[in-house]
């Protein structure tokens, strides 16, 4: 009842987490054994997958309690009085979606208009500008057929045909649920999501239990910041059809994202200066020198050209020029739609999560530009020094986190496996650039996945926190731990936080499906943002300010840390600076725990001392 508004009580996990969240103190003791007794069972290969799975058993359980105290939260109401500011028009009893108590976007039905009609309706204006299609006619083939032949041609990428034969099906059968979605879909691929989710809604009126227009309507309101919305919308999927892969795996991802973020309590007082010295002091490890494959360990490491990163973690403002930057503005969202609308069209390898710039080819696109200018700017590098740059966008909202993770090679089997093909592949250099002030902290910790176990040391020393800014780069290396965190969480907000990661791989080349170079001229939403050679080059062209180098604040004492977070993983909760300490300073952090810990069993050593 105490916890503080916006947000809700974390899950208790076994061990020190429940003795913290239940008001218990856990000992030194107890921490130091229960994390020892961890990182012995990873420093087993053999264990690790045991202990992954045991992970994602207890997340399945923690997401199932979460999903169901949100949902007792929902409210009719509170839907109906935000569409009403949203519109500005009068609160009214509006349509709900059958089924459910989420409130219908479809247009609303004129009076004595039927849903027929109102299809009709939404054609007229989905066709202002275009031909009419098949005139007023309805069609001799029937609209089941018409919606396979508009899905062929979808998938060849022959967009504006698609959406014709979806048309002619919806004239062929306003009621058939399939032709609606069709409609929605290429909207969806146009990366237009407001006018997919209108017709998304009229095919779930039309059939109540159409799993994939509820997963790209939840999609849809997950991504303007309507979060428990969104998870509702998955949960009603997951209803309908419980292992749907989609629903399931945005459903999850959401929950992931949510258990990352910093909590108003303090950890000092539970123990958490043992833990971090037992991890500090275990067998004297050393963050060991980045490599590529730690299995297949290079004899020579390549030349650093950039001193700056010789801590392995640096920040830099004013990076690249306005007029490139206003480009990047403009591809962001197109970027983050494509990761999840590309997998309709197919290239006959699959869904392609992020973008591929091989060395040798030149930029053809904005964020392709800025890849190369920040080899050239920041890592001081030759294209041809690397296999090549990924990256992707992501736009979400400022109180949605990410997940703790790894960069690495994706296995084309399997895009959750640890392993690509029995290596850990990962690239040498991973980067945030911001294109807006607003959001939380990216987080970089110093864990690495090496033979001694899968995050080493077993608890953070130190760690940087780099908050959002525009025109901000942070860059770190690549193999290690890292992830973002919300401002805030479960509250809706329409305000994002805007970026591109590039990760710069060294000789390997990331795996398709995960990692590819599309061809854009299929994919509907992207055809717009390829460049002229002429154009990338006059956005190529050197600025005359060189960007400026931001030195991190280091935080080494207790008490600027009285905050915390387990990062939705530790068993312990590290030490934060609050939210508002981040949001009023520069913004760039490194976070020495281990100093502080030292500090803190000192004053409770000498604290002992005089009592005695």
């Amino acid at each position: 009842s105490s916890w503080p508004a916006g947000h809700l009580p974390p899950q208790a996990p076994a061990g020190v987490h429940e003795a913290r969240y239940g008001g218990g103190k856990a000992t030194s003791a107890a921490v130091a054994a229960t994390l020892l007794c961890c990182t012995c069972g990873r420093r087993r290969s053999a264990s690790w997958k045991n202990n992954k799975n045991n992970h994602n058993n207890n997340n399945n359980n923690n997401n199932n309690n979460f999903a169901n105290a949100l949902q007792r939260k929902a409210s009719v109401r509170r839907a109906r009085r935000r569409a009403s500011e949203q519109t500005g028009a009068e609160l009214t009893e509006g349509p709900m979606l059958p089924g459910s108590d989420h409130l219908s976007m479809a247009p609303a039905l004129l009076q004595g208009e039927t849903k027929a009609q109102r299809a009709r309706r939404m054609l007229l204006e989905a066709f202002s500008s275009e031909p009419w299609p098949a005139a007023t006619q309805v069609p001799e083939t029937t609209s089941q057929e018409l919606c396979a032949a508009g899905m062929q041609k979808l998938r060849q990428g022959e967009a504006a045909d698609a959406k014709q034969l979806f048309a002619q099906a919806v004239l062929a059968d306003a009621d058939n649920p399939e032709a609606l979605f069709g409609v929605g879909l290429y909207y969806e691929l146009a990366h237009e999501p407001h006018v997919a989710l209108q017709w998304m809604d009229a095919a779930i009126e039309s059939q109540p239990n159409h799993v994939m227009a509820w997963v790209l309507r939840s999609k849809y309101l997950e991504n303007r910041g309507e979060l428990e919305d969104a998870l509702r919308g998955y949960e009603q999927a997951l209803r309908l059809k419980p292992r749907h892969a989609m629903a399931l795996s945005r459903r999850n991802s959401l929950l992931a994202h949510q258990r990352v973020y910093i909590e108003p309590v303090g950890s000092w007082e539970q123990g958490v200066a043992e833990a971090i010295g037992a991890a500090g002091g275990a067998e004297d490890w050393q963050l060991p020198e980045w490599q590529e494959n730690f299995l297949q360990p290079l004899e020579s490491p390549f030349a650093l050209k950039q001193p700056l990163l010789s801590g392995g973690v640096m920040a830099w403002d004013n990076v690249l020029s306005q007029e490139l930057l206003a480009e990047l503005d403009t591809a962001a969202d197109h970027y983050c739609q494509f990761t999840f609308t590309n997998g309709w069209v197919s290239s006959g390898s699959g869904a392609s999560s992020t973008v591929w710039l091989p060395a040798g080819s030149p930029p053809v696109t904005a964020p392709e530009v800025a890849a190369r200018s920040i080899l050239q700017r920041i890592l001081r590098d030759e294209e041809e020094a690397f296999a090549g740059v990924e990256y992707w966008g992501r736009v979400r909202s400022v109180n949605l986190g990410a997940d703790l993770h790894y960069d690495q090679a994706e296995d084309a089997l399997d895009l959750r496996n640890e392993w690509v093909h029995g290596n850990p592949w990962r690239p040498q250099w991973s980067s945030v650039l911001y294109l807006t002030d607003e959001g939380g902290p990216t987080v970089i910790l110093d864990q690495v996945h090496c033979e001694e176990g899968r995050h080493m040391p077993f608890v953070p020393q130190r760690g940087h926190l780099c908050m959002p800014k525009r025109n901000r780069l942070v860059m770190f290396r690549a193999d290690l731990f890292h992830g973002s965190l919300p401002v805030k969480i479960w509250l809706d907000t329409p305000q994002t936080r805007q970026v591109f990661i590039f990760n710069f791989w060294r000789r390997h080349r990331p795996e398709e499906p995960h990692c590819q170079r599309p061809d854009y001229r299929h994919h509907l939403g992207m055809r717009g943002l390829e460049l002229s050679p002429q154009r990338a080059a006059e956005l190529a062209a050197p600025t005359p300010e060189a960007p400026q180098v931001l030195q991190p604040q280091t935080l080494r004492r207790p008490e600027d840390m009285p905050h915390s977070s387990d990062l939705g993983y530790l068993q312990v909760a590290l030490p934060m600076p609050s939210m508002a300490q981040l949001q009023k300073s520069s913004g760039f952090f490194e976070l020495d725990w281990a100093a502080a810990a030292a500090d803190w069993l000192h004053e409770e050593a000498s604290s002992t001392a005089k009592q005695c």
